[in-house]
């Protein structure tokens, strides 16, 4: 691997990629010293490319993909299981189907309604994750694609708007599922019809729309649908009219309405719906216009935007949206430019993109993870030389592992204390152990410089590799998880880093002996004591022959992968987006994982 402690998910090692700026990936080969990985990894590919699919987290950790369309329409489904990286197939749809929605049921179970096939559907069906089959429940009133779906307090699913083909066929009807005897009811409809809109679940149980298009008039107006009444009234307008839009509801209890298509083409801007007084206000502009694209509210209270469409092409790019400061910042792209994919935040914090469509691959089958990366700068193996002061062993994040070559006057022989630098100041960390080796954690703790966590080891033995783990570790950007340092090798009197004491160690100490011990030559103080004496002769003679293990113990599994420097550790549903036209979806318009 070309990371010490970078997971790959079910990768062979011929397809193990190297991450290289600018967001490209090459297998095989590693990228240079100091490149860091960016923020999408990859995991396995699905069985069936598609898009127009929906992607829904099941109660057992596990996503359920179904449906889509990759030519024409699809009735497999599938399931991702974040532990092992892999996709299953599980039971087919009874209907095929693309643009249809999916909504996880109290019961666990997931209910799939309308989407298209040859022309609207009205067929409605229930997948029982406990089986791995689906069931016909009770149809929709109104065959449509292309709509909302929206699980209520009350356990109802609100479908409303969408198309049902034809000249004038927006929708403006709503209609309510009731899981306890599979029927579908109709409740009142909307003021506007309207299809490639957003519908989004406030705090105080009302349900906001917004946007979307009808007879060839872009919507900029809102409305609000209470369960109470089975009414909709009117609300705030947006100040852009777009339709193929994300809308987020935010740790604050506002919505993030993100780009989105207009006559002009993908939009750029970003609007805050604020219930309190039923007004859109500007939140910033996107980095990048796009729409068709993805946004997942990150365990971090940031959304998270990625791939989707615009004048320039298929994007592969990402931003977070960060609700304190009300900006947008890129982020790691992904591996491959996709839109009308799916992207799931798992209970881990990481997102799953799945699928989708781009110009040069087509149908996709490729899926990555974004993971919050914790920014790991460097690793030094830290002791005090009496007197001529405290000088650090690094312990290399790429490459070659450090070698320890001291053992601690001050301390005691088997006591060592490894400093681990970030970027960012650390907020907390939950523990420190260690992952591999022999030896033990004394002591851990945030140093004074706050970007700095102290680990203090005792009982290690020599000729051995030792491997550290953080456990939990948050910094002040809000990136959190696991981190796994590389190895350190432990070889007393291996002044040379090569793995094997040897009369060339020996040989390069004697020189210094009566010297001052500086920054240049401290490895050859193997006693540590300040001094550059016969004593670290004796020491290091008496251990020539002395070797590091020629296979070192592989590194502890991180639950965020590191790299260097950089360190892993951290939805809205998709929305469909499909035209108008329904002979063949259309193939207008994220980097972690490849088709393989």
């Amino acid at each position: 691997m070309c990371y010490q402690g970078v997971t790959y998910y079910n990768v062979p090692p011929s397809q193990q990629c190297a991450w290289l700026q600018g967001g490209q990936a090459t297998c095989g080969a590693c990228p240079p010293s100091g490149v860091p990985p960016f923020t999408f990894n990859v995991t396995g590919v699905l069985n069936t490319a598609r898009y127009l699919h929906t992607a829904t987290l099941l109660p057992n950790g596990k996503v359920l993909v179904a449906g889509g369309y990759n030519g024409s329409a699809l009735a497999s489904a599938e399931l991702y299981d974040p532990v092992s990286g892999t996709w299953t197939a599980t039971g087919n749809l009874g209907t095929a189907r693309y643009d249809h929605i999916a909504t996880l049921l109290p019961s666990g179970k997931v209910l799939v309604a309308g989407g298209y096939n040859s022309g609207a559907l009205t067929s409605a069906e229930l997948y029982d994750p406990v089986s791995g089959t689906w069931t016909a429940t009770g149809n929709l009133g109104v065959a449509r694609y292309i709509h909302t779906a929206t699980l209520l307090p009350t356990g109802e699913v609100l479908v409303a708007g969408g198309f049902t083909g034809g000249f004038g066929g927006y929708l403006a009807s709503a209609e309510l599922y009731n899981p306890a005897n599979g029927t579908w009811t109709g409740t009142g409809g909307l003021n506007a019809a309207r299809y490639e809109h957003t519908a989004t679940l406030l705090p105080d149980g009302k349900l906001l729309v917004a946007g979307g298009y009808n007879s060839n008039s872009y919507l900029a107006s809102a409305e609000l649908y209470d369960p109470g009444s089975g009414t909709w009234t009117v609300t705030g307008s947006l100040a852009t009219a777009r339709y193929n839009h994300t809308a987020t509801l935010l740790p604050n209890g506002k919505v993030l309405a993100a780009g989105g298509n207009y006559s002009s083409g993908a939009l750029q801007s970003a609007e805050l719906y604020d219930p309190a007084n039923g007004t859109w206000t500007a939140a910033g502009s996107l980095v990048t216009a796009r729409y068709n694209h993805t946004t997942t509210l990150l365990p971090n209270g940031k959304a998270l935007v990625a791939g989707g469409y615009n004048s320039s092409g298929y994007l592969a790019n990402a931003e977070l949206y960060d609700p304190a400061s009300g900006t947008w910042t890129a982020t790691g792209s992904l591996f491959t430019a996709r839109y009308q994919h799916t992207a799931t935040l798992l209970p881990n914090g990481e997102v799953l993109g799945a699928g989708g469509y781009n110009n040069s691959s087509g149908f996709l089958a490729s899926a990555e993870l974004y993971i919050n990366f914790l920014q790991l700068t460097s690793i030094v193996s830290r002791m005090t030389h009496g007197s001529a002061g405290t000088f650090d062993v690094n312990l290399p994040l790429t490459g070659t592992r450090g070698v320890e070559p001291r053992s601690n006057a001050s301390l005691g022989a088997g006591n060592y204390t490894l400093v681990f630098t970030f970027v960012n100041n650390l907020t907390s960390v939950a523990s420190a152990s260690v992952s591999t080796g022999t030896g033990g954690v004394s002591s851990s703790s945030i140093g004074t410089n706050q970007n700095e966590y102290i680990v203090n080891l005792t009982g290690v033995t020599d000729q051995q590799y030792i491997t550290i783990t953080l456990h939990t570790v948050q910094d002040s950007a809000d990136s959190n998880g696991d981190v796994v340092g590389p190895q350190m090798g432990v070889l007393i009197g291996d002044v040379n880093g090569n793995g094997v004491v040897s009369n060339g160690d020996v040989s390069l100490i004697q020189p210094q002996v009566g010297q001052t011990v500086t920054s240049s030559n401290f490895r050859d103080d193997v006693n540590a004591n300040g001094t550059l004496s016969n004593g670290d002769v004796s020491l290091t003679q008496a251990r020539v022959g002395k070797t590091l293990p020629t296979s070192p113990s592989p590194s502890g599994s991180a639950t965020s992968p590191i790299a260097a420097p950089t360190t892993p550790a951290s939805v809205d549903s998709r929305v469909s987006k499909p035209s108008t036209s329904k002979s063949k979806p259309r193939t207008a318009v994220w980097n972690s994982a490849q088709n393989r």
